[in-house]
């Protein structure tokens, strides 16, 4: 297991215009996909339509598999990259990419609404590369106004039984959290699964009986095993397990290996010291075919 930390110096300064800090709200959209090498990425504008409804002044996109491994050179997917930058630039022309990073498969970049006029600064991007093939994490720390948050993008061990695994790799990131975070941002392909047979777990989501579904859910163990994961907060679960379908379907696994439904695409937010709770006033996952994920994003509202 690798990390790295890319120094940032001299850090950039987006629109530094106030001479006094207070406390701000900020309107942030987080969204994670595990977009499953879908070259020549056409498709993605019809994906992020829904979120351009609306302003944000925060947005954060956590991607992973955004390339094959026969693709990555020195841990690095310089061309899908390239691509991705493109297009998130193209689709979204009133934010500026501030910060952006990848290692393996795993992307993720931070957007800033051009209108916004307090201080952002990077102060620190730290790459970890789990023992897992091609599966990494990468941690972006930001000062917004006064505070501190840490945007981290995952890829976790994929596979039911790789339980301790993902933990193992979760709690590792934790570790590597700036320790004066104000706010650390869990997004990505977490990869925990739901226990329960396949045919159970299909009539739970025909009945809608998601509750169910989450009683059985990895993830939601883990933080009940590890103290310390419980700090990271999710707002509740509303709709279906968001992998895996059949690629352009809205069918789960078909394939031989018939893998159970499973909520592995999650947002939480652990919020430190005595800072204040942001609000979560959306969270749920975008009616795409492209992948055999679906994207899952959430709105907050972050006092900084």
């Amino acid at each position: 297991m690798n990390v790295y930390l890319v120094e940032c110096d001299p850090p950039f300064k987006y629109r530094n215009i106030l001479l006094f800090f207070w406390m701000i709200l900020v309107p942030m959209l987080l969204l994670t996909w595990n977009i499953g090498n879908p070259f020549p990425f056409a498709n993605l504008s019809s994906t992020f339509s829904l979120i351009k409804k609306k302003s944000y002044d925060i947005m954060a996109f956590s991607f992973q598999e955004i390339d094959k491994r026969s693709n990555i050179y020195d841990d690095k997917c310089i061309k899908s990259m390239k691509i991705l930058t493109n297009t998130l630039q193209k689709e979204f022309q009133n934010y500026t990419i501030v910060s952006s990073s990848n290692l393996q498969s795993t992307a993720l970049f931070i957007l800033l609404n051009k209108n916004i006029s307090y201080s952002v600064s990077e102060k620190q991007i730290k790459l970890i590369n789990h023992d897992a093939c091609a599966k990494a994490s990468i941690l972006i720390n930001l000062e917004i106004n006064s505070k501190r948050v840490t945007f981290i993008g995952n890829h976790f061990e994929f596979d039911m039984d790789n339980y301790e695994e993902r933990n193992k790799e979760w709690l590792n990131v934790v570790k590597n959290c700036d320790n004066n975070s104000d706010y650390d941002i869990m997004m990505g392909d977490l990869n925990y699964r739901v226990e329960m047979s396949r045919n159970k777990a299909i009539r739970r989501i025909e009945q809608k009986n998601y509750a169910r579904l989450l009683k059985s859910d990895q993830l939601l163990m883990a933080k009940k095993n590890y103290p310390i994961l419980a700090a990271f907060e999710e707002s509740p679960i509303t709709f279906p397990p968001t992998y895996k379908f059949d690629v352009k379907s809205d069918q789960y696994d078909t394939s031989p290996k018939q893998r159970v439904p499973s909520y592995t695409d999650r947002i939480l937010v652990a919020t430190r010291g005595n800072n204040s709770k942001p609000e979560v006033t959306k969270y749920d996952f975008i009616q795409s075919h492209v992948s055999d994920h679906r994207p899952v994003y959430a709105e907050y509202i972050f006092s900084l």
